[in-house]
């Protein structure tokens, strides 16, 4: 979706109708001008942990040039993984 020209939002989710739940959500923001661009997004997997751990990671990258004409060109992407609390799959009263 780009509302405004030079500036994007882009959303995706991933949906399991067993489980009647949104498993994994992206959404990012984007905005460019003639040789700079600046993206932030966010990921998280809300899933059932004995198939795969949760996730929720925050992206930020910026960086300035054209790709489609010579010269210099360079970004930096920053990540950020935040922890998420480990369930155990399987637990009796007194494990946790």
């Amino acid at each position: 979706m780009s509302p405004i020209n030079g500036l994007g939002l882009q959303w995706q989710a991933d949906y399991d109708p067993a489980s009647v739940e949104l498993w994994i959500v992206r959404y990012r923001w984007i905005t460019a001008g003639r040789s700079t661009f600046v993206s932030a997004g966010n990921n998280e997997v809300h899933n059932n942990p004995a198939l795969a751990p949760a996730a929720n990671q925050f992206q930020v990258r910026t960086g300035f040039g054209d790709p489609n004409h010579r010269g210099w060109n360079a970004a930096v992407t920053g990540v950020l993984r935040l922890p998420q609390r480990p369930y155990p799959v399987f637990h009796r009263p007194g494990d946790l």
